[in-house]
C-alpha cells in the first residue's frame, strides 16, 4: 500500500526512524511464522521477514528499497488502491485484499494481503504493517471445481449447464437481428445400439428455430 507522506517530511528517513522504534522490526519480526513487510509512505518494502522471502523466491537485498507494486500483477493494482483508500479511511486495518504477485521464477502467485496503518509519534500516517497469506492451492483448487461445475470430468467437453446458456445467448441474439438457431444433438455412448440391433450406432436429432419474415 502506498501512504501519501505528510508536507514536507522526508519519507526515506521517515521510515528507518518509525522502522527502528516499532518492537516488529526486531526478532519477533523475523521469526514470525508467516510472511510479513513493513512498506513505507510511497509502497516500498523497507523491512520483510524470512517467510516472504521464501513465499516470493527473493532475497531481503533483493526486496528492499522496491515497490509491492513492482511484482504485483498491472490488472490488480486497481484492488491495492481501494483498499488502501479505505485503510486511510477507517485509520487502521485495511480490509483484506486477493491478488497476484510475480514469484522469482516467473509464475504467478495468488496471496491474501491484510495490511495495517503504522503511524509515527505525532500520530501520523507513514506506512503500513502487512500480513501475506499464500492462497494459490486454494485459488487453483477453486478454478478447477469451478471448471468441474461446467464441463465433463472425464472429456474436458462443455457440459448442459454451459449448453443451455450458450443456447439462451443464441436466442436472444436471433431475436435481436433474426437469422436461425439449429441445435444438432449426437449421442456417442458405444454403450448405445440401434434399434434394429445390428450394432452400435450413434443417435443423431436435430432441431432448429428461425425468426424474420
Amino acid at each position: 500500500m502506498s501512504v501519501a507522506p505528510r508536507p514536507g517530511s522526508d519519507a526515506p528517513t521517515d521510515r528507518r526512524t518509525a522502522a527502528a522504534g516499532d518492537p516488529l522490526a526486531g526478532a519477533g519480526f523475523e521469526d514470525a511464522p508467516v510472511a510479513l513487510a513493513i512498506t513505507d509512505s510511497t509502497g516500498n518494502w523497507v523491512r520483510v521477514n524470512r517467510m516472504l522471502c521464501e513465499l516470493l523466491g527473493h532475497t531481503a537485498e533483493e526486496l528492499l528499497g522496491t515497490s509491492y507494486r513492482a511484482l504485483t500483477l498491472p490488472e490488480d493494482l486497481a484492488a491495492d488502491d481501494a483498499a488502501t483508500e479505505a485503510m486511510l479511511a477507517a485509520g487502521g486495518r485495511g480490509e483484506p485484499v486477493e491478488k497476484r504477485l510475480r514469484h522469482a521464477d516467473g509464475r504467478l502467485l495468488w496471496v491474501r494481503v491484510t495490511a495495517t496503518l503504522l503511524r509515527d509519534a505525532e500520530g501520523l500516517p507513514w506506512g503500513a504493517i502487512a500480513g501475506i497469506e499464500d492462497i494459490d492451492a486454494r485459488r487453483l483448487r477453486d478454478a478447477e471445481l469451478a471448471r468441474l461445475a461446467l464441463h465433463d470430468p472425464l472429456t474436458g467437453v462443455r457440459n448442459r449447464a454451459l449448453l443451455d446458456d450458450d443456447i439462451d445467448a443464441a436466442l436472444r441474439a436471433r431475436d435481436r437481428a433474426g437469422g436461425v438457431v439449429a441445435v444438432c444433438y449426437l449421442d456417442v455412448d458405444p454403450s448405445r445400439t440401434s434399434t434394429t440391433g445390428t450394432g452400435t450406432r450413434p443417435a443423431t436429432r436435430c432441431s432448429s428455430r428461425s425468426t424474420g419474415p
